[in-house]
């Protein structure tokens, strides 16, 4: 609102001051003190010309966008597994944690998953409480301890088989919280989404242009943005390892997605 104000003020500013310098020129107002006659029909001109381009200059030309879609089955799997522990004291929770998370690693390890794609994603020590109607106030109970970690899986025809063989192995303290799936390197799939994007959005300048009756001169300004996402949501469902039923993993298919924005001079 300042701002608007503002440019009210100065375009009315400038407006009488043109008023009274074509005035000058044309001889119906006093001559400046100096004997100076006010300014010369060129610099009035150049005056008109800066008011002609102070307002909204940086919005002029055609906008257009663009977007492109590539469609791609991922190559690597995101697991978030753990395991909780609940005791009466810290030792024993941790100590429970611990043992079931080392048999966790054993797991993971065994299938050849690599120490440099575990990683520590939580760990945490916190006291539990219950609220106790005769005392009419909550009473520690014990402890629990969370120890979390995230693991990539390259291989995502093993990925029902690892989670199946690390929650057998941390036993009724495991706990998995969700899988993802992505792409190692989705530089290939944005380099032609991007094309396409740009593809588009040319396609379209032309259209307006030619609808419009203008011709396009120039590109001003060019934007990109965009990622990689999954829609569809991941089925899965977590159950102990068994020979007649293993965790099924299904991970669909990926959006890579490029946008882009162009700004063309109008000849």
């Amino acid at each position: 609102m300042f701002q608007a104000k503002t440019r009210l003020i100065a375009l009315g500013a400038t407006l009488a001051l043109l008023a009274l310098m074509s005035a000058a020129c044309s001889g119906g107002a006093p001559a400046a003190s100096g004997g100076n006659a006010g300014l010369a029909g060129d610099e009035v001109a150049l005056l008109s010309a800066a008011l002609a381009s102070q307002d909204g200059g940086q919005q002029k030309g055609l906008w257009v966008t663009g977007e492109g879609i590539v469609e791609v089955t991922p190559d690597v799997a995101i697991l978030t597994v753990g395991v909780e522990a609940q005791e009466t004291s810290v030792a024993k929770a941790r100590s429970e944690a611990a043992g079931a998370m080392e048999r966790l690693f054993q797991a993971l390890k065994a299938r050849g998953v690599a120490d440099r794609d575990i990683r520590t994603s939580q760990f945490s020590i916190a006291p539990e409480y219950r609220y106790d109607d005769g005392q009419r106030k909550q009473v520690l109970v014990g402890y629990r301890v969370q120890n979390v970690v995230t693991v990539k899986l390259r291989n995502l025809k093993d990925v029902g088989p690892i989670i199946d063989e690390a929650v057998a192995a941390a036993g009724d303290l495991a706990r998995v919280q969700g899988i993802s799936f992505t792409l190692e390197n989705p530089a290939p799939q944005r380099d032609q989404a991007r094309s396409e994007a740009i593809r588009q959005a040319l396609a379209k300048a032309r259209q307006m242009a030619a609808d419009a009756g203008i011709a396009l001169g120039k590109v001003l300004f060019l934007s990109e943005a965009g990622g990689v996402e999954s829609p569809q949501p991941v089925s899965f469902r977590v159950g102990l390892a068994a020979a007649e039923a293993g965790t099924p993993i299904s991970p669909g298919e990926l959006q890579v997605r490029v946008s882009v924005q162009l700004v063309y001079e109008i000849k």
